[in-house]
């Protein structure tokens, strides 16, 4: 009896787990999804074009709910809470072209991250992935 009772509480702690983490992953992507399109609506790129090539600059915002910190820290409005946006060189790089992405909340817990991104030392691409942007021209 008792191998039958222990039994049936590992199964159902192992159902439980199981749907937290399911659950957790879910948000994390949720949220990542939720960052990317508050990006691309509010981040621009500012760019120089020469008559060879066209540079990007750097980001800036056009909204109150991306405040662009730095190449590397950035902070976003998500649901009424204030997001830290920071990338770190990834350990798979080989000069800068990969960056590791952590969203924190406002007590710093990691609420997410994305490894291994292309985004070239910019916390804006890390956060908006592979997207098209606004583009400003540098007068």
């Amino acid at each position: 009896m008792k191998k039958i009772i222990f039994a049936a509480t590992m199964s159902l702690l192992f159902v439980t787990t199981s749907y937290v983490f399911a659950n957790d992953n879910g948000t994390k992507k949720e949220l990542l999804a939720d960052i990317k399109e508050e990006t691309k609506k509010c981040a621009v790129q500012i760019i120089s074009v020469s008559s060879e090539s066209e540079n990007v600059l750097n980001f800036e915002s056009e909204c109150s709910s991306l405040k662009i910190l730095s190449s590397n820290e950035a902070q976003i409005l998500i649901d009424g809470q204030w997001l830290t946006a920071r990338i770190t060189e990834s350990g798979e790089s080989d000069g800068g072209d990969l960056d590791d992405l952590a969203i924190l909340n406002s007590e710093g817990k990691v609420l997410a991250t994305k490894t291994n991104i292309p985004a070239y030392d910019s916390v804006v691409v890390a956060m908006a992935g592979d997207s098209d942007f606004k583009k400003i021209q540098k007068k």
